[in-house]
C-alpha cells in the first residue's frame, strides 16, 4: 500500500521492521519461509521503484535547472516537494546500499538520453529561428533591389 502512494520511507520502515521481527523472533520456523520469500520479493519491488523514481526526479531537476535556471527549478521542486522528495529517495537508497549504483548506471543512462533529446529540440528550435531570420533578410533585400 505504501508503494502505491510512493511513501517509500514508511514502506522501507515496514520492510526493515518486519525482517527484524522475523530474524529475532521467528527465525528457523518452517511456516515463515514463504513469508520470508515474499518479503524478499517486496524488497526487490521496493528497490526498483525507489531507483526509478529517484532517476526520474533527478533527471527532471537537473534538466529543469539547466534549461530554465535555478529559480524555475526551485518553484517546480516546491510545487512537487521536489527537494524533500529527492532527500527521502536518497535516504532510502542509502539505507538499501543502492545510491552509488543508482548514480553510476541508471541515472547516467537516463540523463544522457534525456539530455540528447533536449539538445536535439534546442538545436531544431535554433535552426528554425535562423531559417526565419534568413527569410526575413532575403525579403528585405528583395524590397531594396529595384
Amino acid at each position: 500500500m505504501s508503494l502505491q502512494v510512493q511513501d517509500y520511507v514508511t514502506a522501507l520502515d515496514l520492510l526493515e521492521s518486519t525482517k527484524s521481527a522475523i530474524d529475532a523472533n521467528l527465525k528457523g520456523l518452517k511456516c515463515v519461509r514463504s513469508g520470508c520469500a515474499r518479503l524478499q520479493e517486496f524488497g526487490g519491488i521496493f528497490d526498483r521503484s525507489v531507483e526509478a523514481d529517484f532517476v526520474q526526479r533527478s533527471v527532471e531537476t537537473i534538466l529543469d535547472t539547466s534549461e530554465h535556471g535555478a529559480s524555475s527549478s526551485m518553484s517546480a521542486s516546491n510545487s512537487l516537494g521536489g527537494d524533500e522528495r529527492l532527500k527521502r529517495l536518497c535516504s532510502c537508497l542509502i539505507r538499501r546500499d543502492m545510491l552509488k549504483s543508482s548514480l553510476s548506471a541508471a541515472l547516467r543512462d537516463v540523463l544522457l538520453s534525456q539530455l540528447k533529446k533536449a539538445l536535439k529540440n534546442r538545436i531544431r528550435s535554433l535552426l528554425e529561428q535562423l531559417t526565419q531570420s534568413a527569410v526575413v533578410k532575403a525579403k528585405m533585400v528583395m524590397r531594396m533591389v529595384p
